[in-house]
């Protein structure tokens, strides 16, 4: 289980990177407004922009603020991990497009802030997730951290 200290800075790496998806899905949406007509396209296309923007603000940050970016890798993402980043995106612009349908704001700015904010929490989640469990194997895998050693009983 995460300490504390831990939590919080889950919490506020959620928040930042909430926070990057919304501000550059809205930008995505408010620039590319009159030029894609097709909404559904807009806002998968904000959601991929707002995930490659919070990827690119944690790889470059993981240096200045280990901790915010979850102790990010400045590695090339897998190409699983891609796939799974188009699917989040994909579903992060969808699941907008019909929310925007149900409550008729088929605006760009809307809908890219929107899709940027929902792709970048899942993306978010996946992140936190994913830092979890590395640090879970890290710990529990023999030689990590402290010698474990264990005493044989004399005879």
């Amino acid at each position: 289980m995460a300490d504390a200290r831990s939590s919080s800075y889950i919490s506020i790496y959620i928040f930042i990177a909430a926070l990057i998806g919304a501000v550059v899905g809205t930008l995505f949406g408010t620039i590319f407004d009159g030029m894609i007509s097709g909404r559904r396209t807009l806002a998968v296309l904000s959601a991929i922009a707002a995930i490659v923007a919070d990827y690119l603000v944690r790889r470059y940050a993981s240096g200045a603020v280990p901790n915010l970016s979850l102790g990010a890798r400045s590695e090339t993402p897998s190409p699983p991990l891609l796939f799974v980043i188009f699917v989040m995106a994909l579903a992060g612009g969808l699941a907008t497009h019909d929310l925007g349908l149900v409550f008729n704001v088929m605006a760009g700015p809307v809908l890219g802030g929107f899709s940027g904010l929902f792709a970048t929490l899942m993306a978010a989640i996946l992140v936190v997730l994913q830092e979890d469990e590395r640090r879970r194997v890290e710990r529990d895998s023999p030689g990590a951290g402290t010698k474990r050693t264990t005493r044989s009983p004399r005879t």
